[in-house]
This record gives structure tokens, C-alpha cells and sequence, in this order.
């Protein structure tokens, strides 16, 4: 059997390590003995006792994967970061991991730390990018359906986020429209890479408020952000991957 070896990216700081430890369990148990992962935390103060613990997931049958933490704790010093306590610096952070991982990473999922992984990501990998430099799950309340929230992952082809220096891009919207953005990092993501993205099925970014709005839904109306009925049944009864079940954020 050909092994595959796949990337994902977390972030988190100290207040996010339970949730991080069970993305990261999630995605090592649902993982087909053919898919290894090489997992790279960003943190930002994660303790040194936290790191021992989430070093632990990956032994004896999970011990083919691999965890390496990536220290990004000085990037408000380095960028000028819009950070507050209900945004901190983690949730920048995914903006620069093409620049954070090593260069011969060329293809990598981010992934927020209150994933639950329902199964291999083999599938979300073979997602053809068709160029662009990310793949997401466009948010079913965008009327214009090409808004997405990157907080709940992202598929990058981190070549493409080099070559076309897309970090001081998504920086420097941010920067000019900082008097006008509401939402910090999404803002500037959504605005610098609105022709940059590619649409991914939406089982790979599902919680139970979805499930909900499917089960209201006419059979004969599409789902905003360009999914079908269909799609959405589908994501329901077989999702690959659960965000945001809980009634708060992680860092609340």
C-alpha cells in the first residue's frame, strides 16, 4: 500500500491546548494506516509542559506522525497586527505559514484548533486547486457566495502563496483598511485573495448550525456560497470535518 504524507497547520496559545489536543487526536485516529501527517503547531507561549503533553499524542501506534511547534510569539512585534484578547495574535498566524514552514512544504492544510476530524483527509488533499492559492468552504450566509471564514481551514498551495507574495498582499489590505474592518485577519484575507480561492465541498467546514439550516431549506433553493441541497445532506450525515461545535471560541 503507497503511503501518503500530508501537512496540517494548528495555532494556538495556552488557552487553546485541550482543544488543540483534540484536533490533533482526532485527525491521528481517523488517519487509514497508509496517511501520515506532519503536524506544525504556531504557537504563541504554549508552555513547556503543554508541549511535552501534545508531543505525547503522537506515540507508540500514531508514533508515524510527527509534531513540531513553530514559536511565532514576536509577530506583533515584527508586523503591525491588529491584536485584541478576543483576537490574538494566533489567529493572524495562519497568514504567514508560508513563510513559517520550511521551504520544501509546498501544499498544507490549516486547520483551527476546534476541528474534529470525522476522517482521512486523503479526499481534501486530492482537491484540485486549479491554480489558485487556496481552497475553503465558502460561508452559506454570503449573499454574494465568495465570502469565506478562514478561521476554519484552508488548503494552500504554499508555492503559489510564494511566488506571488501573497502574505505582504493580504498585510498591506489589511493596513489600508484598517479603519473599515470588522473582522481583523478575515477582512484582509477575504479582500486580498477574493480571486485567489477555490471552492471546496462544504463537508470539509460543518458544524450543527448548518444541519439546521438544511433541514429548513425548500428542496428546490440553492444554498448560498454555491452548495446544492445535496451537498449539504451529504455533509450532514457524512462531514469530514466538524468546526465550532461549542457555544464559545476558545479563546473567549
Amino acid at each position: 500500500m503507497k503511503s501518503s504524507n500530508y501537512t496540517v497547520v494548528f495555532a494556538s496559545d495556552d488557552r487553546g491546548v485541550a482543544q488543540l489536543g483534540v484536533a490533533m487526536y482526532s485527525l491521528f485516529t481517523k488517519a487509514s494506516n497508509a496517511t501520515t501527517y506532519r503536524v506544525y503547531v504556531l504557537s504563541s507561549g504554549i508552555s513547556g509542559a503543554n508541549v511535552k503533553r501534545l508531543n505525547e499524542l503522537a506515540i507508540d501506534k500514531y508514533s508515524r506522525h510527527s509534531i513540531a511547534f513553530i514559536d511565532v510569539s514576536d509577530l506583533t512585534a515584527t508586523c503591525s497586527l491588529q491584536v485584541k484578547e478576543r483576537g490574538p495574535v494566533t489567529i493572524w498566524t495562519h497568514v504567514f505559514i508560508p513563510n513559517q514552514l520550511p521551504e520544501h512544504e509546498r501544499f498544507g492544510l490549516y486547520c483551527n484548533i476546534d476541528a474534529l476530524v470525522c476522517c482521512d483527509l486523503k479526499e481534501l488533499y486530492e482537491t484540485l486547486l486549479q491554480g489558485k492559492s487556496t481552497g475553503v468552504v465558502l460561508e452559506p450566509a454570503s449573499h454574494k457566495g465568495s465570502h469565506f471564514n478562514e478561521r476554519l481551514g484552508m488548503l494552500l498551495d504554499l508555492d503559489v502563496f510564494r511566488k506571488q507574495d501573497l502574505t505582504r498582499k493580504i498585510l498591506q489590505y489589511a493596513e489600508e483598511y484598517s479603519d473599515t474592518r470588522t473582522c481583523t485577519d478575515q477582512d484582509a484575507l477575504n479582500g486580498a485573495l477574493c480571486h485567489n480561492i477555490q471552492p471546496m465541498h462544504p463537508k470539509w467546514n460543518w458544524h450543527d448550525g448548518l444541519t439546521r439550516l438544511t433541514l429548513r431549506r425548500c428542496s428546490k433553493s440553492p444554498m448560498n456560497g454555491g452548495a446544492t441541497l445535496e451537498d449539504s445532506v451529504d455533509s450532514a450525515l457524512r462531514p469530514g470535518v466538524l468546526y465550532n461545535q461549542g457555544p464559545n471560541m476558545p479563546w473567549r
